[in-house]
């Protein structure tokens, strides 16, 4: 067993981690958060096999016992058998037909009613396209708008919000400084 400390979260990334499990959590953190974000949160257990499903609620509860008693080892183990229980559910859902979602934005101009979707990956504008067929969505992929920021009629108008927003948060926080902070409130005197 290796020494009892208590767990902390780190507010930058320049810090070291407030524990020595802190960096094996974070990498299954990584690992689960990109599934989901491409899946859906809690839909890959549904997909995968019942057994693999159970396997993985059985680790993942296991992996909340070792943290308890601090036992890095162990915590290693299971950390590292999740991360390959992530992957074998996704692998067992598109064994079984299910196909990724593909992450997107939505949005509806107000004036037009042009509904705009916005891929992530341009891979993903051909599925998109298929799904919405209409000629009132417009479909663009991160790139495309990269691109389109880079002409330079639409980064002149980009740096003047730019720098619009910029003096709007500037104005924010110095109206946040004014405010008292609940150590300051608690220090008055009580007036009654």
């Amino acid at each position: 067993m290796t020494k009892k400390t208590s767990r902390k979260s780190s507010s930058s990334l320049a810090e070291k981690p407030a524990s020595p499990f802190d960096s094996l959590l974070k990498s299954l953190d990584l690992v689960a958060a990109n599934l989901e974000a491409k899946y859906g949160a809690g839909i890959l257990t549904s997909l995968c096999t019942p057994d693999t499903a159970a396997k993985f609620t059985r680790v993942s509860q296991s992996l909340d016992d070792a943290i308890k008693s601090q036992d890095y080892d162990t915590i290693k183990a299971k950390v590292e058998s999740l991360k390959r229980g992530w992957l074998k559910m996704e692998e067992e859902a598109i064994a079984s037909g299910y196909l990724k979602t593909v992450e997107a934005w939505y949005v509806c101009a107000p004036e037009s009613g042009i509904q705009y979707i916005i891929a992530k990956h341009e891979a993903d504008t051909a599925i998109l396209a298929a799904q919405y067929p209409a000629k009132t969505s417009i479909i663009y992929s991160l790139a495309a708008i990269a691109q389109l920021i880079e002409s330079q009629s639409v980064v002149n108008l980009t740096m003047k919000e730019s720098a619009y927003f910029r003096e709007k948060a500037k104005e924010r926080a110095d109206e946040a400084q004014k405010v008292k902070s609940c150590s300051e409130i608690l220090a008055d005197a009580i007036p009654f």
